[in-house]
């Protein structure tokens, strides 16, 4: 019963949140803010973790977090670069909006002309019973 109590002490612990123990050892500057860049971006803030990414690399630039953040800067780029080609090469959807304009025009107009060779004659105009 002991153990059990103890369990669902730390399971209450963790399901509400409680920061774990403390880590003795200061944490390095450099790898916390990597750290939180890519908490950044975890959340889908680009901006904010390429501006800390850019802040690392200034800061610490001799520090082997700094050649980590150069890479991942150049992978953001890469990807960004990526999205804005895949972005022009889509279809657009006024292409497929003339396609319907024109296809429906085009029919109006033959339909139209074809009731009107068959249905009206120069000396007697009348309407097609058909």
């Amino acid at each position: 019963m002991g153990r059990a109590l103890w369990v669902l002490v730390v399971l209450a612990r963790v399901a509400h949140g409680d920061p774990a123990p403390h880590d003795p050892a200061p944490r390095d500057p450099a790898w916390a803010l990597y750290d939180r860049a890519f908490e950044d971006l975890g959340r889908g803030e680009t901006h904010d973790a390429r501006a800390k990414l850019q802040q690392l690399v200034v800061l610490y630039p001799k520090h082997p977090a700094s050649a980590v953040a150069a890479v991942r800067l150049s992978e953001l780029d890469g990807a960004l670069q990526a999205r804005a080609v895949a972005a022009a090469a889509a279809p657009s959807q006024l292409a497929r909006g003339e396609l319907v304009f024109w296809t429906t025009a085009g029919g109006a107009y033959i339909a139209t002309n074809l009731c009107i060779d068959r249905c009206y004659t120069i000396a007697t105009p009348r309407r097609c019973s058909r």
